[in-house]
């Protein structure tokens, strides 16, 4: 047993050294050489700078998974680990990251245990075990207006919240619809499901830069799931998204945006890689399509929505990766940039004089760090890598009409 195990990897072992190795090897017994090829297996990190390189960590590995964890990470210099919190944590909290990437964790919460199958366990955290799941919208079938959620509602006073074992004692029904405060009933709600199974199946041999195939599939999907409240609609957002951004076609870049930005409110509104550049990039939207029509659509109002999206991804980008970061300092500079036309707008006021302006507020923005990063406001394989926590790596960049776009305001990968 132990020759099979090993085998294959001998030969990275020095010539000279093999005999010795091996010899030690024999000594252990198979099952604690088992146990070690597990932990090696289950709690290790994939490597930024090694293709398939894994890397252990004396305390990081042992953190547990939460799908809606309290920490998240990144490489830092010098390949540093930086663990960083995204909420308030107290003495004696438990310290959690995700094991997953934001492509699954923004799934339903079978989706998501199904993956962390790949860990060998069931995950029970408070969004797991919440009732209601709110990656799953559908649309109400009495006024076809308001949404329902899927409600699972548990017998005998069980509850897997508790860790009761009675819990698998449970019925389907929904929570009340928005609008008319209808409640499906469960024959109702298994015939939604089995379009759901039937959705998920057809995504899953949806190729992404397929726009005609994926227009189709949305059109029929936005008759059973409502936007911006369903999983699937939300993947499709995704890649409809990228694709309009491709072509310049901002209307409808801006359309998908804002439903992307509606859904990851609603399922996980801590700070995440793809929340704070859904609003970095609906940001950009707004200013490549005021630079396809007419420069003089640049208002005062324009500019302050556009500050308040690139602020609130400055925010949150500094709670995940910190205000030096590459993808901070992006989002920084699009603020500064955007801060400089509203204040010729505002006044017209000298080069100089505009450039003062924007530093002190540019300062500003910067020394609110503290306080916001404290405030959460707003994979199978087994590793985990930090390209997970960002599956779609914004990399979009805004011209100022006028200007030629700046090769350095964009994102780089970690």
């Amino acid at each position: 047993m132990l020759h099979r195990l090993v085998h294959g990897h001998v030969e990275a072992i020095p010539k000279d050294e093999r005999e010795v190795w091996m010899w030690k090897l024999m000594q252990l017994d198979a099952r604690d050489y088992v146990h070690l090829l597990l932990i090696w297996r289950f709690n290790s990190f994939g490597h930024h700078t090694v293709a398939d390189g894994l890397i252990m960590y004396d305390k990081i590995s042992m953190l547990s998974h939460s799908c809606e964890a309290t920490c998240c990470w990144h490489y830092g210099p010098n390949d540093s680990f930086v663990l960083r919190a995204r909420v308030p944590i107290e003495p004696g909290d438990e310290l959690t990251i995700s094991y997953i990437g934001d492509e699954e964790l923004f799934k339903s919460t079978d989706i998501r245990r199904q993956r962390l199958q790949g860990w060998l366990f069931t995950c029970h955290c408070h969004r797991c075990d919440e009732p209601v799941d709110y990656a799953r919208g559908f649309r109400c079938t009495q006024c076809h207006t308001g949404v329902v959620y899927p409600y699972t509602e548990w017998k005998d006073g069980s509850s897997p919240i508790n860790g009761d074992s009675r819990a698998s004692k449970h019925r389907w029904c929904t929570s009340p619809c928005t609008f008319c405060r209808t409640r499906l009933n469960e024959s109702d709600m298994e015939e939604l499901e089995d379009l759901e199974r039937q959705y998920d199946e057809r995504l899953a041999v949806t190729e992404a830069d397929d726009e005609a195939d994926i227009q189709l599939v949305y059109t029929e999907g936005a008759k059973v799931f409502s936007r911006g409240c369903h999983w699937i609609l939300h993947q499709m957002d995704v890649w409809l998204a990228a694709i309009c951004r491709e072509k310049s076609d901002w209307l409808g870049a801006a359309a998908h945006q804002k439903d992307k930005a509606e859904f990851l409110a609603r399922v996980t509104p801590l700070a995440n890689y793809s929340y704070a550049w859904c609003f970095e990039e609906i940001a950009d939207t707004y200013l490549n399509l005021i630079g396809a029509t007419s420069a003089s659509l640049i208002t005062k109002a324009a500019c302050n929505q556009m500050l308040a999206l690139y602020e609130r991804s400055f925010y949150m980008l500094t709670v995940l990766c910190g205000s030096e970061h590459t993808f901070t300092q992006s989002a920084l500079s699009k603020w500064s940039n955007i801060r400089s036309i509203m204040l010729g707008i505002e006044s017209e006021p000298s080069p100089a004089t505009a450039a003062v302006e924007t530093e002190a507020a540019e300062q500003q923005l910067s020394s609110d760090i503290d306080v916001v990063a404290a405030d959460g406001d707003d994979n199978a394989s087994g590793t985990r890598s930090v390209s997970m926590y960002a599956s779609d790596d914004y990399q979009g960049t805004a011209e100022i009409p006028g200007q030629q776009p700046n090769d350095d305001d964009d994102h780089h990968p970690v």
